[in-house]
């Protein structure tokens, strides 16, 4: 089955995956992997018609996780499984962990935010339009939980715009380095 991201609550630390339907399955095995590839986190979801084809993870926050489902049948008490869906990457920061501020003074915005476990970089961007037209100002270590924005592209900041400045965090999937679906962003006015 594919899993995709339904919808995620900041307020409650929670995010919810869902994945297609599977008539033939007993039910569904969901996993969280950890950005060193060890399971964190595995549920087991028998499947009746009362119950949709989703797993509400809980305290996702802080951590980059890689999320993945698949089928099972069972015929003659033994369990089979069946392939492991597409994967979804997930590292968030809390809202109650981050801040943004402007100076309109010295012209610049000053984001900070709490390190995420198993980060490998942040990466993080500035628009001037609502989740449109962002540009990439930096990609930082995973050390840094602080950055500083003074432009908008080549030019300074200017009093009396509104900027959008967004975080996304990236870790490892297969060697490989992949940015989380969810990202923190925030509106400012000089």
């Amino acid at each position: 089955p594919a899993i995709f991201i339904s919808y995620a609550y900041w307020d409650f630390n929670q995010i919810e995956f869902k994945w297609g339907p599977c008539p033939a399955a007993n039910g569904f095995q969901f996993q969280a992997l950890n950005a060193s590839g060890k399971v964190v986190r595995t549920r087991t979801i028998t499947y009746s018609s009362s119950i949709a084809n989703y797993y509400t993870m809980k305290s996702f926050e802080g951590t980059f996780y890689t999320a993945r489902v698949r089928g099972y049948v069972i015929i003659n008490g033994r369990t089979f499984y069946g392939p492991w869906s597409n994967v979804r990457h997930i590292g968030a920061v809390s809202p109650s962990k981050m801040s943004c501020k402007y100076y309109r003074s010295s012209k610049k915005i000053i984001m900070k935010w709490k390190k995420v476990s198993g980060a490998s970089k942040y990466t993080v961007y500035i628009s001037k339009k609502d989740n449109k037209h962002y540009k990439k100002t930096a990609t930082l270590s995973n050390k840094k939980t602080s950055y500083t924005f003074r432009k908008f592209g080549k030019a300074t900041l200017k009093k009396h715009t509104k900027y959008y400045v967004k975080l996304v965090v990236s870790g490892k999937y297969n060697r490989k380095t992949v940015s989380s679906e969810l990202y923190m962003a925030y509106v400012q006015t000089m």
